[in-house]
């Protein structure tokens, strides 16, 4: 059964590497689907279509701005020196394959859950460095499914503290806020309903990587060194040597 399982999971695995594309691309096809249907559908010609497009574009200035604000930041984050040490200090401590899947879950939830933009560099690290340390262990993983449990806890983001939807609808002037007013995040985020919901997806993740689909076949297990060498190389950030301060600006700029 299990081994039915897996080969399951590979056939969307195979499919999903021959045929997605990179999301960028998908966003054109998307926008020149929609532009299609507006000819098809509306009263609007091309030129018309286009410029409403294009107007319509900056309404969402804002709610982009936040986006990017959530990626920049938690990008940041996740990469410095604190937090790559404090990385490698928790994807240290799991000595079974059990255990590496229920940590990949539960720590990329974690992340996801705190900021959208800090989970996927966070999920991405813990994963690199849970599947380096398991090899020095000697302790056999596939790779490719640990990648697939670091990732899919990333729609708990939406639960979470960096909601898109949630934090619009609680920005005063969002852009729906004659149609839908103002919804405080009390209503939405830390809603009892939406916090037991993303417990219980947490619980269902954790039980289906760690023990329901884990892959048992070994001859088919990719470890890091295999799928690629170059990422089985963790590294640590290099501080920069303290500047000799010679000036006020200086002393102002580095201090």
């Amino acid at each position: 059964m299990a081994k039915e399982k897996k080969q399951f999971t590979d056939y969307f695995t195979d499919f999903a590497q021959k045929w997605v594309p990179d999301s960028y691309v998908i966003a054109l096809v998307l926008t020149i689907v929609a532009f299609i249907l507006a000819l098809l559908f509306t009263s609007s010609g091309p030129l018309d279509t286009v410029i409403a497009w294009g107007n319509g574009f900056w309404t969402l200035l804002a709610f982009s701005m936040q986006m990017s604000l959530i990626v920049i930041t938690g990008y940041a984050l996740a990469t410095t020196p604190v937090c790559t040490r404090l990385i490698s200090s928790v994807c240290s401590k799991p000595n079974s394959p059990t255990a590496v899947y229920i940590y990949v879950v539960l720590l990329s939830a974690i992340g996801f859950y705190l900021n959208w933009g800090f989970g996927l560099v966070f999920a991405a690290l813990i994963c690199k460095n849970l599947a380096v340390q398991a090899e020095r262990k000697h302790i056999l993983i596939d790779y490719r499914y640990l990648c697939g449990a670091a990732w899919t806890p990333f729609f708990i983001w939406h639960m979470g503290l960096s909601g898109s939807a949630p934090l619009l609808v609680a920005t005063a002037d969002h852009f729906m806020v004659k149609e839908i007013g103002v919804i405080p995040i009390s209503m939405t985020i830390f809603r009892p309903y939406n916090l037991i919901l993303t417990i219980l997806s947490v619980i269902a993740i954790l039980v289906l990587f760690g023990f329901v689909l884990q892959p048992k076949d070994k001859t088919k297990m990719i470890s890091i060194s295999q799928w690629n060498p170059e990422l089985a190389n963790i590294t640590t950030p290099v501080m920069p040597k303290k500047k000799d301060i010679k000036t006020p600006s200086e002393w102002v700029t580095y201090t």
